[in-house]
């Protein structure tokens, strides 16, 4: 275990830090379980503050970077606190969890806070000290000083289940460290404890102690200060005071409440609300006053299920505020938009132009609701006891599948010119964790901040465990499929406070890098277009989409995704029957690595019917094709560049490369899978449409219907002397937005050539791939820009 204070002007002595501290780790975490001596108590105090002061010193955002690192695994306690023996510090051995013991120990250490790790000094009754570093704490921002001694002051006690001692990586020999991975392997403990009463401490210590009514004045000044975690806490201290009668009991629960709500504690904030109103009846308030609480209770429920995407709790208890409030302005707002939020889960219909509005306008979080179609997960044969995604019932082309919120999500942290982003590139650098094979290519350090933000999510809402940790998590978590159906389906509701699960960190990574998502421009993103949220040589936000999980791959999938903000999209891509498994790409079909990438989920090989095509392809023939896929653009300059003289000539090169790119597939591929011949084709169409002696429609149409078959899209086009018609039987597996554009070409092709029928067949179609596509209708054709090749 190591930590580390650099500024931005010492990349380098970081760099050279973690290096070493990574090879000390390997070394001392090879040695065998010893007992080692207690360190100097004096010595080890002073070193500490030390530190904690350059921590104070330096601003987080600003010019301070820090780094830990942890060699070991992460671990989590499963066993409960009255199940196992108490033990001394002098029990520990290093390299080795104490199991099935529990150490009680107290703060004399002030703590500092890096990033949402925590270090402080403890104590056992025998006055033995030791270091701590409790990890993935939710600390909301508060990093040192006066505030984190509010959140553990000197004197709180801890009761450390199963702790581990471990060497840290740097330092004197023998430094060492207790390590806690999880927040619910350690408790604070309070009285009257069970374990605090058989507890005799050599030294003294306390934690300042108030009357009820002053930790609710206490926490009242620091929510007025924006504190609101130090509110939290002094509420949740009042509330664990012996004897608080009714009265105080109730706005204790009410104030925390609004409390919770600044903080994203939906769920405690629903809990604490419904708890309060419950206290009305028995406390012995006037009736004007109770009116005002009843008022105030309701309205943070109803705003605490609004922020749970519990949206028929929420209208139900915006409801009841407006039967106890008549025309709360307030409450008439949030009731619309909840009700438009509610409709979208029910129906399926939301408003795509403005969905794809604020994708193009880099929303990271989009207001909609979360929508599951015509869809049910089971658990299917061959897929090593897991499940898979299949059809309720017969789904049409373009039909709605999943519209699913992110349960968590990590952003990159914006740098400014000429800084480097550290941590993340420290981490990179000594990593020994593959960042590829998941279902996106992520940053190491983007995968650390999502575990933190579901380890927070489980935090806040303990109950959300199950269906999180029935997800897939590799071979050393496998997917527990006994979850029913309806937790991934169920709005969130308050958690029983008697359910407190485990979090594991080590399980939620594993279950990151089986499921995450690289929230990067989708299927149907139009031509030209930049990434929503990063430039294209940054690394992408990541997210994890329970739901969307279920889905297995297939590189040529009957359903496609993509994702707008922090929401998911799926649709089918052509008809499904019911019963039929629905897939999905993980890696796109035109990604040259993406078996790799895929190998993590499908060890033995994706199975799809273009990997079995492609499978006896020798890599130098692959290559070839790809290298002449890759000349489309140059081919394209000299189609915008040429003259009526040199129409033939350029004619020829490109033909011939088609040709050529066409001769590397073997004479039984089908033509649905020859994704490389696809921007050749639309060359030749772009010729063709500057025919120097007469307009040629027919042979652009053609050209674009072989474009568009080379990567799925099924389209039936009915000639003279039937009715025009093109309609459209599915949508391509890639390259969507470019199909929609090819298309339009076609209707250009013949509206030059004054053949109104073709062109308005043509644009139809076009119109409709869009819809199978993306949704919407002629008003997302028009936002998306679609049919500026028809122009």
């Amino acid at each position: 275990m190591s930590s580390g204070i650099f500024t931005a002007t010492e990349p380098q002595a970081a760099f050279d830090f973690i290096r070493k501290a990574s090879i000390r780790s390997k070394s001392q975490h090879a040695l065998p379980p010893v007992t080692i001596p207690a360190p100097d108590r004096v010595a080890l105090l002073a070193s500490h503050e030390v530190t904690r002061r350059a921590v104070e010193a330096t601003p987080v955002g600003q010019s301070r970077v820090q780094w830990r690192y942890a060699r070991v695994p992460r671990s989590c306690s499963t066993t409960p606190l009255e199940e196992l023996v108490r033990a001394e510090l002098g029990d520990l051995k290093v390299n080795e969890r104490a199991v099935g013991k529990v150490v009680v120990c107290r703060v004399v250490g002030r703590p500092y806070a890096i990033f949402n790790d925590l270090t402080a000094v403890v104590e056992d009754p025998s006055g033995r000290c030791q270091r701590v570093e409790l990890y993935n704490l939710p600390l909301d921002g508060v990093q040192a000083g006066d505030d984190l001694d509010v959140l553990f002051p000197l004197g709180t006690v801890l009761a450390i289940r199963e702790p581990l001692l471990s060497l840290c990586d740097v330092g004197p020999e023998g430094t060492s460290v207790i390590v806690v991975d999880s927040p619910t392997d350690f408790t604070i403990l309070t009285s009257p404890h069970s374990l605090l009463s058989s507890i005799a401490w050599s030294t003294k210590s306390s934690i300042p102690g108030f009357r009820n009514v002053e930790y609710r004045n206490i926490a009242g000044a620091y929510f007025i200060k924006q504190k609101p975690r130090l509110a939290e806490s002094m509420y949740s201290r009042g509330l664990s005071q012996p004897d608080v009668d009714v009265t105080e009991s109730l706005l204790l629960y009410l104030n925390r409440s609004a409390v919770n709500l600044q903080l994203g504690n939906f769920a405690s904030a629903a809990s604490d609300a419904a708890t309060s109103l419950d206290l009305l009846s028995s406390s012995t308030f006037p009736s004007d006053r109770l009116k005002t609480l009843r008022g105030q209770g309701l309205l943070r429920k109803a705003k605490a299920f609004d922020g749970m995407r519990a949206w028929s709790k929420a209208s139900s208890s915006y409801l009841d505020l407006l039967e106890h409030s008549p025309g709360n302005a307030d409450a008439v707002a949030s009731l619309r938009r909840v009700d438009n939020r509610l409709a979208e889960s029910n129906t399926g219909t939301f408003d795509w132009v403005d969905v794809f509005r604020r994708r193009g306008q880099g929303e990271r979080s989009l207001d909609v609701g979360d929508h599951i179609g015509p869809v049910r997960p089971a658990v299917l044969a061959g897929r090593g006891g897991g499940r898979g995604v299949i059809a309720a019932r017969d789904i049409k082309a373009g039909e709605l599948i999943l519209v699913e919120k992110a349960f968590a999500t990590a952003f990159p942290a914006p740098t400014t010119q000429g800084s480097m982003d550290l941590p993340r590139n420290a981490r990179l650098e000594v990593t020994e964790q593959s960042v590829e094979g998941g279902k996106a290519d992520v940053n190491v350090s983007l995968m650390h901040d999502l575990v933190f933000n579901l380890v927070a999510r489980l935090v806040r809402n303990p109950s959300l465990a199950s269906k999180l940790y029935s997800l897939h998590g590799g071979h050393n978590f496998p997917p527990n499929c006994g979850v029913p159906e309806a937790s991934f389906t169920a709005e969130e509701g308050i958690p029983d406070s008697t359910c407190c699960p485990d979090i594991d960190p080590e399980r939620l990574n594993e279950i990151c890098w089986s499921n995450v998502y690289a929230l990067r421009k989708g299927m149907s993103e139009p031509v030209g277009a930049t990434d929503t949220h990063t430039n294209p040589d940054a690394v992408p936000p990541i997210a994890l989409f329970p739901f969307a999980s279920l889905f297995n791959h297939a590189c040529v999938a009957n359903a496609g995704r993509e994702t707008s903000g922090d929401c998911i999209i799926i649709r089918s891509r052509k008809a499904i029957p019911a019963g039929t498994e629905i897939f999905i790409e993980y890696s796109s079909a035109i990604e040259p690595d993406r078996q790799k990438q895929v190998s993590k989920h499908i060890p033995d090989g994706c199975p799809c019917e273009l990997c079995q095509a492609e499978e006896f392809d020798h890599s130098v023939i692959v290559m070839a094709r790809e290298s002449m896929a890759e000349s489309a653009p140059g081919l394209m300059d000299l189609v915008r560049e040429g003259s009526v003289e040199t129409w033939g000539e350029t004619y020829g090169v490109i033909q011939r490369q088609l040709e050529n790119a066409s001769a590397t597939y073997r004479p039984d591929n089908p033509a649905h899978l020859k994704p490389a011949l696809f921007a050749l084709h639309l060359v030749l169409a772009e010729h063709l449409l500057s025919y120097p002696t007469q307009k040629v429609p027919d042979n652009v149409a053609d050209s674009v219907l072989s474009a568009c078959t080379c990567v799925g899209a099924v389209l039936e086009v009915s000639f003279p002397p039937n009715v025009v018609d093109v309609v459209v039987k599915e949508a391509p597996y890639v390259y969507g937005s470019e199909v929609v554009a090819a298309m339009c070409l076609s209707a250009k092709a013949y509206r030059e050539a004054g053949r109104k029928l073709e062109a308005a067949a043509w644009l139809k179609a076009a119109k409709r791939m869009r819809a199978v596509l993306s949704g919407g209708g002629d008003d997302l054709f028009v936002a998306l820009g679609d049919g500026k090749r028809y122009r």
